[in-house]
Formats: C-alpha cells, structure tokens, sequence
C-alpha cells in the first residue's frame, strides 16, 4: 500500500529543506579550501563528475525501484547516506592532516 500523496509531498518537502543546505555548503567549502587561482579547475572538476554520476545515478535507480519498489529504494538510499556520513566523519577525524591538505589545494 503507497503512501498518501499528501504525506509523500510533506516528506519530499522535508528532505528538500534538509538537503537544501548542501550545494551552498559544499561551494563555500571549495571556496574557503581552494586557492583563488586553483578554483576554476576545482570547480570544473566537480561539474565533470556530477555531469556523470546524476544521470548514472538516475539510470541505475529505474532498476532499482522496479527490483525494490519505491518504498525500500527510498529506505535503502536514506541508510546508505546515513552509513555514508558515519564513515565519512570517522575517516575526517582519524585524518587530521586533511585540512591542511586542501589548504594546500
């Protein structure tokens, strides 16, 4: 049985809001990280693999939903950035030279 459609728009909305942040977040990080004549190609580097993985992403995910349904591929995906960021906080905090690698950037 699907959601309501009220409650799924609701919720969508939800996750628009809490990813919202995210673009601005992540070009300020670039921007703060990156020296001024550096930033171009940073930036160019990141168009090029998001040029990629969004229509990636996109055609793997038909197959998904149709293998999973729509609820267990939105589950499975929300998990999987939850895991994503676990790890990704554990590997930042057991690489403290990090930072100044992308300063050096």
């Amino acid at each position: 049985m699907a959601a309501p459609i009220p409650v799924t728009v609701v919720f969508f909305g939800i996750g628009g809001v809490v990813y919202g942040p995210f673009v601005p977040l992540t070009y300020g990080l670039y921007q703060s990280a990156t020296a001024t004549k550096n930033l171009p190609a940073v930036l160019a580097a990141r168009s090029a693999v998001l040029m990629v993985s969004t229509p990636l992403g996109t055609a793997l995910g038909g197959p998904i939903v149709g293998a999973l349904g729509a609820t267990l591929t939105l589950f499975s995906s929300g998990l999987a950035t939850i895991l994503l960021a676990a790890a990704g906080a554990v590997a930042w905090r057991g690489e403290p030279h990090v930072a100044e690698t992308i300063e050096q950037i």
